[in-house]
C-alpha cells in the first residue's frame, strides 16, 4: 500500500498563512502604539502653538 506524501504546497499556504497572520498582528500593535504616540505629540503641538498665539 502506497502511503500519500504530503503535499508540500499545503504545508507552504499553512505556514504562509500563519506567518501572514503572526506579522498582522504585530503590524496592528505596532500601529497602535503609534496612533497612541500621535494623539500625545497632537495635543504638546497645540499647547507649543497656543504659548505663541496660534490656536487650532
Amino acid at each position: 500500500m502506497a502511503t500519500k506524501n504530503f503535499e508540500p504546497t499545503l504545508f507552504k499556504k499553512r505556514t504562509a498563512a500563519y506567518l501572514f497572520k503572526e506579522k498582522i498582528a504585530e503590524l496592528t500593535a505596532t500601529l497602535k502604539e503609534q496612533m497612541t504616540k500621535e494623539k500625545e505629540l497632537d495635543e504638546q503641538i497645540k499647547e507649543q502653538l497656543a504659548k505663541i498665539g496660534f490656536e487650532l
